[in-house]
């Protein structure tokens, strides 16, 4: 319809903010102390592997239909 356009972006925006936060959060610390914070570092493993979990479960759903 008049609207697909904007649905993904709609939908993607907050599954992104968790990356967004613990990568501009790693790369600050990272260029102004030189350690990578285990927090950011954290944040972004348990996001990855909550996609990995979900993408895995939901992958037959999706290529059926």
């Amino acid at each position: 319809t008049q609207y697909r356009e904007v649905m993904l972006p709609l939908l993607l925006l907050p599954l992104l903010v968790p990356v967004l936060l613990g990568a501009v959060r790693a790369t600050n610390a990272l260029l102004l102390e030189g350690t990578l914070p285990w927090p950011a570092l954290q944040l972004l493993l348990v996001t990855d592997g909550v996609f990995a979990i979900v993408s895995f479960l939901t992958f037959e759903v999706v290529l059926d239909e």
